[in-house]
């Protein structure tokens, strides 16, 4: 990678995520990169996401918590993640997911060799114990409909 160091928020919208959240945040603080603030939104939640949120603020000084107060959706919690934002990079990650410890270091590294300004990686997706893969490479993704006025309303 470029010697530069380069700052990478994660952004992590949430709402009533207790069972998911701390596979979540332990996934994305066991990075190999290691340069990278956690920006969580929590949407109002009424179980024990917040209290959960807290505790590894208290052991992570990396983690931004910003609460709100109703859930108004995950559209307004991915707007003011991007607004919370003061990073080079942004990787999103629901706080139903886990990341491959080396996530953001490869993407890092893809982006810094290419110039690419999206990146978009594998998924496995999980049922039942079970897992499979999803894969969605840029060749076969088609980028117009993430770019076009359509595909940003959608």
């Amino acid at each position: 990678m470029n010697s530069k160091k380069v700052k990478v928020d994660v952004l992590i919208p949430t709402y009533n995520r207790e069972q998911y959240i701390e596979e979540c945040l332990d996934s994305i603080l066991n990075q190999t990169y290691k340069d990278i603030n956690i920006i969580i939104y929590d949407d109002g939640s009424t179980d024990r996401t917040r209290q959960i949120i807290e505790n590894y603020q208290k052991l992570h000084s990396n983690i931004q918590y910003i609460r709100g107060t109703e859930n108004r959706g995950v559209g307004f919690a991915r707007n003011m993640l991007l607004e919370s934002s003061k990073a080079d990079y942004m990787a999103w990650q629901d706080s139903d997911d886990i990341s491959n410890p080396q996530r953001i270091e490869k993407s890092l590294n893809y982006i810094q060799q290419t110039g690419v300004d999206i990146l978009f990686t594998d998924l496995i997706f999980y049922a039942d114990g079970a897992s499979y893969r999803r894969s969605k490479h840029l060749s076969k993704v088609n980028i117009y409909k993430y770019t076009n006025r359509e595909g940003l309303v959608n």
